[in-house]
């Protein structure tokens, strides 16, 4: 096994050119499915079918980190490991995200905030999908960066703790803090834009009388363009705001570097 492991770690990194960039397309379309698919069944078969789109949301998130971090010179986390462990701490980290949502959905709820209730639980699909509610935005941009901090407490440590993760909230600093507010300004303003989007797709005559399998397929390619933009964008934006101490290289080795 620790042979195997080795051999593992010593594979040499795969590039796909340009099309590395578009790893996180085939996670991003399954997310995708188990949305459409929810929104179109039962109450409880829906929310049975928010798991798995909130997994692969976070397999698209693990593959667009894997290329946004270099882009900033620094090491990627979760670089080299199988899809199997990868998927298996996607699970670790969907998990601990899940209490953080159905706590923050109670707190809302018993604060009067009830209307806004669910749209704290679809707090991490909307790291790529688009929400109604501006709270809602603003609340999965938080999200978003504990999923990174989660990350990057795995690299170091070898598994995910919500305490370990919000002490690394305070250790960045109020950069990284003006960083998810930059971050929930995006999400508000391009939830704005895709709305107005449809709205002048609907009401332009000729694809607004569309038959419903083209509006349907209207419909999945723009929410899966603004999905991957978005999804693109917060990485960006969460990783300029980090700092470099405390992320592993690829050889496992701790960097260690004053903040930029």
């Amino acid at each position: 096994m620790a042979i195997a492991r080795a051999q593992r770690l010593s594979r040499p990194d795969v590039s796909y050119g340009p099309f590395r960039f578009f790893e996180a397309v085939p996670w991003l379309l399954l997310a995708e499915t188990f949305r459409i698919v929810g929104a179109n069944v039962s109450l409880l078969l829906g929310w049975l079918a928010l798991i798995p789109e909130c997994i692969f949301v976070l397999m698209a998130f693990n593959a667009v980190a894997r290329r946004a971090f270099p882009l900033f010179e620094r090491p990627a986390p979760l670089q080299r490991i199988s899809l199997g462990e990868e998927l298996r701490l996607s699970l670790r980290i969907f998990w601990r995200v899940a209490v953080v949502l159905y706590v923050a959905a109670f707190l809302a709820g018993c604060l009067g905030l009830s209307s806004d209730a669910p749209y704290f639980m679809w707090g991490l699909a909307g790291v790529a999908f688009n929400q109604l509610s501006f709270v809602g935005r603003a609340w999965a941009a938080v999200i978003a960066a504990l999923i990174l901090l989660l990350m990057l407490d795995i690299d170091r440590t070898g598994k995910p703790a919500l305490s370990s993760a919000l002490r690394g909230l305070a250790e960045h600093g109020i950069r990284f803090g003006a960083t998810v507010a930059a971050l929930a300004v995006f999400y508000i303003g391009w939830g704005v834009i895709q709305i107005l989007l449809f709205n002048a797709i609907w009401s332009t005559p000729a694809l607004g009388a569309a038959d419903p399998r083209t509006k349907g397929l209207i419909f999945i390619v723009v929410t899966f363009v603004f999905a991957f933009v978005r999804l693109w964008a917060t990485l960006l934006i969460l990783t300029s705001g980090l700092k470099q101490s405390g992320i592993r290289d690829q050889t496992g080795t701790v960097v260690s570097s004053a903040s930029p």
